[in-house]
């Protein structure tokens, strides 16, 4: 079992990196179209391209976590749009086309 600080170690390092308060924000608002919680992901990870010059992508299990979710608080279209997110983002993935399947 890999440690978090393998995967994801910036966010244990820099306090500008941390996503505290996204998952109250993507949960608890409900009137907010999955359009624009993607939008408040996808603006962290601009903020961290912007400061590193490189491209980082939220991992698969991060987005499955969120689309789970958001099945699990009756809002698949939300979910939807998230597992299509890692589709997007992880192509080659089995693990993304099959969480998509289900």
């Amino acid at each position: 079992m890999p440690l978090v600080i393998e995967y994801d170690p910036f966010r244990f390092t820099f306090s500008w990196y941390s996503l505290i308060g996204l998952s109250d924000k993507l949960y608890l608002d409900t009137t907010e179209s999955a359009e624009q919680l993607l939008g408040l992901g996808g603006s962290h990870y601009d903020a961290v391209f912007l400061k590193l010059g490189n491209r980082v992508l939220p991992s698969e299990g991060y987005i499955n976590f969120h689309a789970q979710g958001f099945l699990d608080a009756s809002r698949p279209n939300v979910a939807l749009v998230f597992l299509n997110l890692n589709l997007q983002n992880y192509p080659q993935s089995a693990n993304a086309h099959e969480a998509l399947g289900d």
